[in-house]
């Protein structure tokens, strides 16, 4: 096995979020999530930092696919991996809500807030996007 795992599927979803959010994020790119597979023990980790709690969970291979499905018909998913190298800080730093974990997760520099600008972010690192919904 490979740790930290290097491949990671990042989904973007909307989601009812208290008004000081709601003025900063766009629609589809409300709240973020994060699934890699690992191998040797068959099965998905899933990390999804809520307005509730933090979860890592240990999934089985259908309750992903209905994750995919989800993003599929109203999301955006988007694959990528994560960057090796520990990142350099300037100053130290702590996930507090979904964009912030999977920023330092993924090991992702600059000024990233929204989670469309975790998305962008991910783009131009060379994520491969899976689905996305189309803008309306």
């Amino acid at each position: 096995m490979v740790w930290p795992p290097t491949r990671w599927f990042v989904g973007f979803c909307d989601q009812d979020i208290p008004a000081p959010w709601k003025w900063f994020t766009r629609p589809g790119f409300v709240h973020v999530w994060a699934t890699t597979y690992i191998a040797d023990r068959d099965v998905w980790l899933f990390l999804e930092w809520s307005s509730y709690r933090l979860f890592i969970e240990l999934v089985d291979g259908d309750t992903v696919d209905a994750l995919f499905a989800i993003s599929k018909k109203s999301g955006t998913l988007i694959e990528t991996r994560s960057v090796e190298e520990p990142v350099k800080l300037t100053r130290p730093t702590m996930p507090t809500y979904c964009v912030s974990l999977l920023k330092q997760l993924l090991g992702l520099r600059g000024v990233i807030v929204t989670p469309y600008q975790l998305f962008c972010a991910i783009k131009r690192d060379g994520g491969r996007v899976i689905f996305q919904q189309k803008e309306t």
